[in-house]
């Protein structure tokens, strides 16, 4: 299984702007400020996604989707640092989005 590794610094750029894209993923700061990223698996093998998100805030939390079915939530730790190795199928597609705080 390959992994693909990415580490953003989520300060960068203003809401409503993308972060990073390339032919497999798109990251944007959405215009409430929280994050949303799809990753997309266009081979058939299985890959995994390792990623680093900084600067959000303290225990943030994150909704994982693969193919549209909820997978699980991760949490960003006290420093406001999400580092997460999320497996994606083949041929499939994986969200991430921010969960809004109370």
């Amino acid at each position: 299984m390959k992994d693909r590794t990415i580490v953003l610094n989520t300060m960068s750029g203003n809401n409503g702007e993308v972060l990073a894209k390339n032919r497999t993923h798109l990251i944007q700061k959405g215009n409430d400020g929280r994050i949303y990223a799809r990753f997309n698996n266009p081979s058939q093998e299985i890959f995994a996604i390792k990623l680093t998100l900084t600067a959000r805030d303290p225990f943030s939390q994150f909704l994982v989707r693969i193919n549209d079915r909820e997978e699980g939530i991760k949490k960003a730790n006290a420093a406001g640092i999400l580092e997460c190795r999320i497996p994606i199928p083949g041929l499939s597609r994986m969200t991430l989005e921010e969960i809004k705080s109370e």
